[in-house]
């Protein structure tokens, strides 16, 4: 049974799933950007890891392991799409869903129809804290060349994510935590700037070993 749990605001909602007996109940969800999905744990040792439902490969957007009964983990969808999940202890069984984010008009829109970002946005990376790999999404009110750096604390450059020409709407990018030299980059904060023709955008992350 699909429960809608409560209401953020007046367009972002909150929407639970069960996890219990080798399932997540609902199995597939169909959302709103903006809506935020919350899994709690009613039995058994479970997990809600995002990737490929058919090879049970994680893609790093994130990955939960439930503490016990009781516990909960929940996480907000900014970014138009369908993102498969599964339990890594039990993909095989098979223990695995859905989640499709559908666009809020009025968000996105324009006079001729079309779905375009009203400004340029740099969203906090997900996870945060992370450690094997973290997702950036950003948005593009036009088309632009993109440069999306990755600074260390020192504002040395440690590597380089994005640098080309890109087109008006909704991007992302996967940083997994290496230099531009293919090294491990060490515990600590650092820094990703966005720079769009006019828009400069920096936001901070953490990296955990």
């Amino acid at each position: 049974m699909l429960v809608l749990l409560a209401s953020q605001s007046a367009s972002a909602k909150i929407w639970g799933v069960d996890v219990s007996d080798f399932k997540f109940n609902p199995q597939n969800l169909t959302i709103n950007q903006g809506d935020t999905v919350k899994w709690m744990l009613s039995s058994g040792t479970h997990s809600t890891t995002s990737g490929s439902t058919s090879t049970c490969v994680a893609d790093n957007i994130w990955t939960h392991d439930f503490g016990g009964v009781g516990s909960t983990f929940q996480r907000p969808f900014t970014v138009v799409n369908t993102f498969p999940y599964f339990c890594r202890f039990h993909c095989a069984h098979p223990m695995v869903g859905s989640i499709k984010v559908n666009m809020v008009l009025g968000i996105f829109d324009d006079p001729t129809g079309n779905p375009v970002p009203r400004t340029a946005a740099l969203e906090q990376n997900y996870p945060n804290p992370f450690n094997a790999g973290t997702e950036i999404y950003y948005n593009l009110e036009r088309d632009s060349h993109v440069q999306l750096v990755v600074y260390d604390i020192l504002g040395r450059q440690v590597r380089a994510l994005i640098d080309e020409d890109q087109v008006f709407g909704t991007h992302h990018v996967t940083w997994d935590g290496t230099s531009s030299d293919g090294r491990a980059a060490a515990t600590g904060i650092y820094f990703y700037r966005l720079v769009a023709d006019a828009n400069v955008m920096t936001r901070k992350m953490v990296l955990l070993r």
